[in-house]
């Protein structure tokens, strides 16, 4: 009986040692599946993921270009198109803004005014907003502006003219009553300019009082009418100049 239990033990220690060799085996194996498991979760779940953030970071350095590069292009084109419209209303206010309401003296030998040429941008002294349009559509700097600012400017200055024309008609009314005033209430009317007055005196010496009084009357009516047509002037120049302060519709969603 003991020779049968002494005589196993080499059987069971090559028994141990296969299970060991196979242990090692095994845990070869499972190094080497976790070192694969590894490269394929890296390849195939980090890997995407780093590719992903590193390109929202170069879409997102991207957006930021462009739109610095919008910013700098609308900040350029505001800058253009101030100028543009400034230099506008400075060639309105030459062309369009008929200070003088008196009419126009004839040519010798006509007893009509004569019609302009059709080419001519001016349009006749109370046709502001017709003036205005024939300005604008000559005017080929405002053909750079975009075109819903452009369609909103050509809209405001239809309505500034119309107003104007409406401001032109009641200076006219006003300009032309001062004669029938004079002759009411002549002390209403202001006193003639100093150069008026410098005549009046002295022509004194050489004209009856009735020559001086009708002097004096008509130096009144003139100072009157130039004070009316200096008040129609400025109002004239003020409007066409809040043109330049016009709140524009393409701001609004910068």
């Amino acid at each position: 009986m003991l020779r049968t239990r002494f005589g196993n033990k080499p059987a069971v220690a090559s028994r141990e040692q296969k299970l060991d060799k196979w242990l090692r085996r095994l845990s070869y194996l499972s190094q080497a599946g976790m070192l694969l498991f590894a490269a394929g979760a890296t390849y195939f779940v980090i890997m995407p993921l780093y590719m992903n953030a590193a390109l929202d970071e170069a879409i997102a350095r991207k957006a930021n270009d462009i739109r610095r590069v919008s910013v700098s292009v609308d900040a350029s084109y505001i800058r253009r198109r101030s100028v543009v419209l400034r230099d506008f209303i400075r060639l309105a206010t030459v062309e369009c803004s008929a200070p003088t309401l008196a009419p126009p003296p004839l040519p010798a030998g006509f007893t009509t005014a004569q019609p302009s040429s059709d080419k001519a941008v001016s349009a006749p002294p109370d046709q502001i907003a017709a003036c205005l349009q024939k300005l604008v559509a000559a005017w080929s700097d405002i053909k750079e502006m975009r075109p819903d600012d452009r369609d909103q400017l050509v809209k405001e200055i239809k309505l500034t003219g119309l107003a104007l024309e409406e401001e032109r008609h009641m200076a006219k009314v006003k300009f032309n009553a001062v004669p029938q005033i004079a002759m009411i209430s002549p002390d209403a009317l202001p006193r003639p300019s100093p150069l008026n007055q410098q005549s009046i005196d002295f022509n004194t010496k050489f004209s009856t009082p009735e020559q001086i009084a009708k002097q004096v009357l008509n130096a009144r009516i003139e100072a009157e009418r130039q004070r009316i047509e200096v008040a129609y002037a400025a109002k004239i120049t003020q409007q066409l100049a809040a043109l330049e302060a016009l709140a524009w519709l393409s701001n609004r969603g910068q």
